[in-house]
C-alpha cells in the first residue's frame, strides 16, 4: 500500500512537470488588458508601437497606433470615408495601390503625395496580416452622401464650431455633440481591417479613460515627408516633440471635403481632406485566436511581442 502510494506521488510529481501546451488565444487572453502597449507590424523599416484601447466582448483587442506614423492627406477632394485614398492605403498590403478614384498625386493633394508609395500593409509579415480581425462598424456619412446611408435621419453637423480658448477644456463641444448626435446622424456601415478612430471611439475609448488624446510623429513620419509643417498654422514645424493634428474617420456633417481631426491646439479641428501635412494615426483589431505573448510586459518600456498560430 505504501509503495503503491510513493509511486503515485511520484507519478503526479513526474506530470506536473511535464509543460501542458495550452491554445495560444487562451495565454494571450488572460494577460492582456485595456492599456498595455504592443509591437506589431513594422512601417518605414521600424516596428510598429500600439497600445490596446478596447477589448471586444470576444476578447478581441482593439490597437491604436501610439504615434503618428506618417503625414498624409485624407483624400483628393471628398469627405467619404469608404471612398477615401486613405483608406484604400491603409488596407493595402501591395507594392503598388490600385485607387479606384483619384490617386494622392502631387497634382491632387497638398503635400505628401503617396501615389507610388506601398500599401501600409506591404511591410507586415504574412502571420501579421492574418492575425489582423476585419470588423463592420458604423462611419458616418456628411450630409451629400445620406442616399449612401444605412441608417441615420440628420448629418452630424451639431456643436461642431470650435474656438482656440477651448484648447484646454478636457471635453469640447464637438465630442459631447457628436456623442448626443450620434445616433441620429447618417451612416453606412462599413467593413474594414485597418482604420482611423471616428470622433466617438476617441471619446469613448480614450478622452473617457482619461487618457492624453495628443500624439507624437516618429522621427521616421518627419524624416519622410516632403511637407512637415502645418500650412494651416502659420507654417507651424513640427518635431518628435511636439504634438501634432491627425486625422479621425469622421467628416463635417454639413460640408463636402471637410474632416474632423486632434487639432493643433485644440481636441477637436477641422480641415480640407487633400491637406498633406496631418498625421495618420491606425487603429485595428487583432484575431486573439492568432496570436499567443512571446515577451514584454506590456508596458510602454517593455511592450508585448506576439508569437503567431499559423506559421508559414
Amino acid at each position: 500500500m505504501r509503495k503503491a502510494m510513493v509511486m503515485f506521488l511520484v507519478f503526479t510529481l513526474l506530470f506536473s512537470l511535464v509543460p501542458i501546451k495550452k491554445d495560444s488565444y487562451v495565454f494571450a487572453q488572460n494577460n492582456i488588458k485595456i492599456g498595455d502597449y504592443i509591437y506589431f507590424g513594422n512601417y518605414y523599416g521600424e516596428p510598429i508601437l500600439w497600445r490596446i484601447i478596447n477589448i471586444d466582448e470576444d476578447g478581441n483587442p482593439l490597437l491604436f497606433s501610439n504615434n503618428i506614423l506618417t503625414l498624409k492627406a485624407y483624400d483628393t477632394n471628398e469627405n467619404n470615408w469608404e471612398r477615401s485614398t486613405i483608406r484604400t492605403w491603409l488596407n493595402s498590403g501591395e507594392e503598388k495601390v490600385r485607387y479606384s478614384n483619384k490617386a494622392p498625386s502631387k497634382d491632387n493633394v497638398e503635400g505628401n503625395c503617396y501615389d507610388k508609395e506601398s500599401g501600409f500593409l506591404y511591410g507586415f509579415t504574412k502571420n501579421e496580416k492574418k492575425s489582423i480581425l476585419p470588423i463592420e462598424h458604423r462611419v458616418i456619412l456628411a450630409k451629400r452622401d445620406y442616399n449612401e446611408r444605412t441608417g441615420g435621419s440628420k448629418p452630424l453637423v451639431a456643436d461642431y464650431e470650435l474656438h482656440w480658448k477651448e484648447r484646454n477644456k478636457k471635453y469640447s463641444k464637438l465630442y459631447l455633440g457628436a456623442e448626443h448626435y450620434y445616433n441620429n446622424a447618417y451612416y453606412k456601415n462599413i467593413k474594414d481591417s485597418v482604420f482611423l478612430l471616428s470622433v466617438r471611439e476617441v471619446k469613448k475609448y480614450v478622452l473617457d479613460r482619461k487618457w492624453d488624446y495628443n500624439a507624437y510623429p516618429t522621427k521616421q513620419a518627419l524624416e519622410n515627408a516632403e511637407v512637415n509643417y502645418l500650412v494651416y498654422h502659420s507654417k507651424s514645424y513640427l518635431s518628435e516633440d511636439e504634438n501634432a493634428p491627425y486625422w479621425f474617420r469622421t467628416p463635417m456633417g454639413d460640408s463636402e471635403d471637410s474632416v474632423v481631426l486632434s487639432g493643433y491646439w485644440t481636441v477637436c479641428d477641422s480641415v480640407q481632406v487633400y491637406a498633406g501635412e496631418i498625421g495618420v494615426r491606425p487603429a485595428l483589431y487583432l484575431n486573439l485566436s492568432k496570436i499567443s505573448l512571446k515577451e514584454g510586459t506590456g508596458t510602454k518600456k517593455s511592450p508585448y511581442k506576439l508569437a503567431y498560430a499559423n506559421k508559414s
